[in-house]
C-alpha cells in the first residue's frame, strides 16, 4: 500500500507540473494470482481504476503472457491465416499475388515482430500459409511447390521472389531495439533495462539473468544478428575483448594460450600512443601483427565504438540487418543450382 501511495504522489506532481492528468476510465490494474482480495480491493479504491482481466489485449496480443507463448500468438497466426484464405486467389495473377504477400500478409505483425521472438511453430506456420497462396493451393487441394519457401525470400536477383521470411526479419526488428541499447544510452529504454539487466556490463556482455522478461530473453537473442553485422571501432581499447570481441577482419590468430580477460587497450602503449610492438610480437602471428599494426589509433581519448558494417552509410537498417539474419539462418542450406537457373526456369511455371 505504501508503494502505491508513492506512486499517487509521482502523479500528482507529473499532474502538477505539466498540466497533464490520466485518465481513470482509460487506466487498468492488473494483480498477481498470490494478491490477496482485500489488498485489491483497496489499491483499485485508492487508484480509482477499473481492474483488468488477464485476456484483455494491447495492439492485437494478450497484454498478459502465459508460459505458453505458442497460445500467446496463436491470434496473430489465425489472423494471417484468415486474411489470406479470404484472398481468390484464381482471379488474382501471380504479380497481383506477389503484391498482396508483400504489402499485406508480411507487414501485420511488425509491431509484434519488433519486441517479442516469436516462437518458430508460429513463424513456420505463416510462412507455410503464404507459401500455398503463392503456389494457388487451396485447403482441398495439394499442389506442388517448385522451389522452397526459404529460396523464395532470396533478392530476385538470386532466383527468389524477396519474399519476407517472417523468423528472419523477426531477428532483424528485434536488433533494431537491440542497436538502440548499444547506442541510446540517454534514452528511458536504455536507463531501465541497463538497471535491471546489465548495470556492471554492456548489453552484448550481459547475461540472461534470474527472472527475465519475455522481452529481454527476445533482446538477447538478437545479439547474434549485432555480432554477425557489425564490428568494433577501437577508442581507449578498454571495452573490447581481445578473444571475445570482433575487431580484426580475419580475427587474431595467437602463437600460444590467450588470456580470455585480455582486452584491447592491454596492447597499447599509452605513454607513446602507439601499439605495443614487443606486446604483439610476443603474442600473436606475424599476419595478425600487420593486421593490428595497420589500425589507426586516432580515438585513444574517446570510448571504443560499435559500428554497422553491412551498409556503405555504416549504419545500422532493418533491412540490411534483415539479409544477416537470414544468412544466420541458411547457413546450414546450401545451393545445388546456380541462381540464374532457378531465375529462368522456376518462374516460368
Amino acid at each position: 500500500m505504501e508503494e502505491c501511495k508513492r506512486l499517487l504522489d509521482l502523479l500528482e506532481t507529473y499532474e502538477a507540473a505539466s498540466g497533464q492528468a490520466i485518465n481513470r476510465q482509460k487506466t487498468s490494474l492488473f494483480f498477481s494470482t498470490n494478491t490477496k482480495p482485500e489488498v485489491r480491493r483497496a489499491i483499485q479504491q485508492m487508484l480509482g481504476a477499473r481492474i483488468m482481466s488477464n485476456t484483455k489485449k494491447y495492439l492485437g496480443l494478450p497484454m498478459v503472457s502465459g508460459k505458453s507463448k505458442v497460445n500467446t500468438f496463436k491470434e496473430l497466426q489465425e489472423k494471417i491465416t484468415k486474411r489470406v484464405m479470404g484472398w481468390k486467389e484464381k482471379f488474382i495473377s501471380k504479380a497481383g499475388r506477389e503484391i498482396l504477400i508483400k504489402t499485406v500478409a508480411q507487414a501485420i505483425p511488425t509491431y509484434s515482430m519488433s519486441l517479442f521472438k516469436i516462437p518458430k511453430a508460429i513463424c513456420d506456420n505463416i510462412n507455410s500459409v503464404l507459401a500455398k497462396y503463392w503456389w494457388g493451393q487451396t485447403k482441398d487441394e495439394r499442389k506442388i511447390h517448385w522451389i522452397n519457401w526459404q529460396k523464395l525470400c532470396t533478392h530476385k536477383k538470386k532466383g527468389g521472389m524477396g519474399f519476407r521470411d517472417v523468423s528472419a526479419f523477426n531477428l532483424a526488428m528485434l536488433a533494431k531495439q537491440a542497436w538502440r541499447l548499444i547506442h541510446n544510452n540517454q534514452s528511458l529504454f536504455y536507463k531501465v533495462y541497463k538497471a535491471r539487466y546489465f548495470l556492471n556490463c554492456s548489453f552484448m556482455m550481459a547475461e540472461l539473468g534470474s527472472n527475465p522478461s519475455f522481452v529481454w530473453r527476445s533482446l538477447l537473442v538478437a545479439r547474434d544478428v549485432i555480432r554477425e553485422g557489425s564490428t568494433w571501432k577501437i577508442g581507449d581499447g578498454r571495452a573490447i575483448g581481445v578473444l571475445s570481441h570482433k575487431w580484426l577482419h580475419n580475427g587474431p590468430v595467437f602463437l600460444h594460450e590467450p588470456d580470455e580477460q585480455m582486452r584491447v587497450s592491454d596492447l597499447i602503449n599509452h605513454h607513446t600512443r602507439k601499439w605495443d610492438r614487443g606486446k604483439l610480437v610476443a603474442t600473436f602471428t606475424q599476419s595478425t601483427c600487420a593486421q593490428i599494426l595497420a589500425l589507426p589509433l586516432n580515438h585513444l581519448n574517446s570510448q571504443d565504438t560499435l559500428t554497422w558494417t553491412k551498409n556503405k552509410t555504416q549504419k545500422f537498417s532493418v533491412k540490411s540487418a534483415y539479409q544477416v539474419a537470414l544468412k544466420l539462418k541458411s547457413a546450414g542450406w546450401a545451393e545445388h543450382s546456380s541462381a540464374r537457373e532457378h531465375g529462368t526456369t522456376w518462374g516460368r511455371i
